[in-house]
């Protein structure tokens, strides 16, 4: 039973609409509830055993979008679709109520991308089962259309969210989120040239970061940068690269290097039919 001080209401009809978060009312205080465009991807083992991987975003009914190295097996090795799988509706990796677990049925990786060098490093996947956008836990958000030049968001606040390793080396059962503002190619240059000399190189790319311990952690990849505009909430950047020492452990104080969705909105929208984008 759920107390009448606790109910779900949508501050607006969000049914139709992408990028908006229904909000659970406490005490008549409103609390946005979880980040419903955000799944996990999952690789199929050879004995049949599901793993976690990565991030991906919602962007429609059949398509999410994540990091291509996500869908490589080892260094250089291409997985096929029938070996990915995506989750949605989780807000704990071990969660089974609302999750919606969907096969991967074409892998559409960026043309351009090679693991060598980092760059173009996009993929879409199209599923083989249509996601049932189920609010609050299932929505999705909207892709960015506006002005691509870095400038026009930088010191602006993103957010992201994700299942990264914990300081104890361990996958996270409960999805984590964290803000974090967007900087400029210099300043992100300057606070580490060694590191960021070489991946930094493609103007797709942007930092974001606080360098005080608030960043993502390694597991976190392909997930979503998202930035609020009004009410609606838009992804511009995915998590590509992130500083660490070793497998499961990142530096806290470095930025995060992530694509640019505003370079590859247009490529985006060339692979998915218009039909499939839930109205802006």
């Amino acid at each position: 039973h759920i107390p009448d001080f606790r109910r779900i209401f949508p501050a607006v009809n969000v049914t139709n609409q992408c990028g908006f978060r229904r909000l659970l009312s406490i005490h008549n205080e409103s609390i946005p509830i979880g980040w419903p465009w955000h799944g996990a991807m999952f690789h199929r083992s050879w004995n049949g055993e599901l793993k976690y991987q990565c991030g991906v975003t919602i962007l429609t009914e059949f398509y999410v979008v994540s990091a291509a190295h996500c869908t490589l097996d080892g260094y250089f090795y291409k997985l096929p679709a029938s070996r990915i799988f995506v989750k949605v509706g989780l807000s704990k990796l071990n969660a089974s109520e609302h999750v919606q677990l969907h096969q991967v049925e074409q892998v559409m990786r960026h043309e351009f991308y090679y693991k060598s060098n980092h760059e173009d490093d996009i993929v879409l996947l199209k599923l083989k089962s249509k996601i049932v956008f189920e609010d609050p836990y299932v929505h999705p958000i909207c892709l960015w259309n506006g002005e691509m030049w870095l400038n026009s968001v930088v010191n602006q606040t993103g957010h992201i969210a994700g299942w990264g390793y914990n300081e104890r080396g361990e996958i996270s059962n409960a999805l984590q989120e964290a803000s974090m503002p967007i900087v400029s190619r210099r300043t992100c240059l300057d606070s580490d040239p060694d590191h960021f000399r070489l991946l930094y190189r493609d103007p797709k790319t942007f930092c974001a970061g606080h360098k005080n311990g608030t960043n993502a952690g390694a597991g976190d990849s392909g997930g979503g940068l998202y930035l609020k505009i009004g009410e609606q909430w838009f992804l511009r950047g995915i998590i590509n690269n992130i500083k660490r020492f070793n497998s499961t452990t990142n530096d806290l104080t470095s930025y995060l290097l992530l694509l640019d969705v505003g370079f590859y909105q247009y490529w985006i929208r060339e692979k998915i039919p218009p039909d499939q984008f839930t109205p802006q």
